[in-house]
């Protein structure tokens, strides 16, 4: 990999770790997966960061599951996936991949103005309190990974949400609004020319698909370039709940054959 294009690649997987994150881990995250050979520093600077990143995410799971170990379980009713979803809201510790393709680390949740939904507000994002993104949730099932603890997950089945009616067609199943009341939505347009005043927020609707939400310092999203491309690609959205989870199996296996640091 050449060196301009190696630093842009590494300042890419930085923004993705986090702003905690140092250069070296971030460059570890990317080179690592593609053939080249890690200096001493970066490996100790790499591991410190995930183990943090996962001890965290473990203990915010284990607060999420009421203070029992963390084992698979779903909840269904959005006030408890709220809750879940508000305990895991831990900085650095979480990042959350969208179904389309993407994403970003989880802060926060509420109950939605709409009836039905909850809405989901990323760090980065106003201080991770005023775009949200708004969706009608199915189920929220924990996936407890006993072979690496730190690879567990969940996963956020989305009810259809009818679209708002502002654009003609949604072909990717998220629709970018201007909220200028609860439930009145107009086009984003308003707000990017700046036609808004301050009770006014931007949203995205997601229609359909699933989230999952792993450790921040996980396999899966750290050395991502491993798993048959990169895991930004929203291959958990073209599985079901069963085949994803087998993917991930098979993540895990590879992984452990592979000597990969799995704490």
């Amino acid at each position: 990999m050449k060196d301009k294009k190696l630093k842009k690649t590494i300042r890419a997987q930085k923004a993705r770790m986090g702003q905690g994150t140092s250069y070296s881990a971030a460059r570890l995250a990317v080179t690592h997966g593609n053939g080249e050979v890690p200096q001493e520093e970066d490996r100790k600077s790499d591991r410190a960061f995930r183990r943090e990143a996962n001890a965290a995410w473990l203990k915010a799971l284990q607060h999420a599951a009421g203070g029992k170990d963390v084992s698979a379980r779903t909840w269904t009713d959005p006030k408890e996936i709220v809750e879940v979803l508000r305990a895991i809201g831990v900085p650095n510790s979480n990042h959350m991949f969208y179904p389309t393709g993407g994403g970003n680390d989880l802060g926060s949740a509420s109950l939605g103005k709409e009836p039905g939904c909850i809405e989901l507000f990323c760090n980065g994002e106003d201080g991770g309190r005023g775009s949200p993104a708004i969706v009608k949730p199915r189920s929220l099932t924990l996936n407890a990974i006993a072979e690496i603890p730190s690879m567990s997950y969940l996963r956020l089945e989305l009810d259809e949400l009818a679209p708002s009616g502002v654009y003609d067609a949604v072909p990717n199943g998220r629709e970018e609004l201007t909220e200028t009341e609860p439930q009145q939505y107009e086009n984003r347009s308003l707000w990017d020319y700046g036609e808004y005043v301050p009770s006014h927020r931007l949203v995205t609707r997601w229609l359909h698909g699933c989230f999952v939400i792993f450790a921040k310092g996980s396999l899966y999203n750290v050395f991502n370039d491993y798993w048959k491309g990169d895991t930004y690609d929203g291959r958990h959205n073209k599985m079901d709940a069963a085949e994803f989870r087998r993917h991930v199996d098979g993540i895990v296996s590879s992984a452990i054959a592979r000597g990969l640091p799995t704490d």
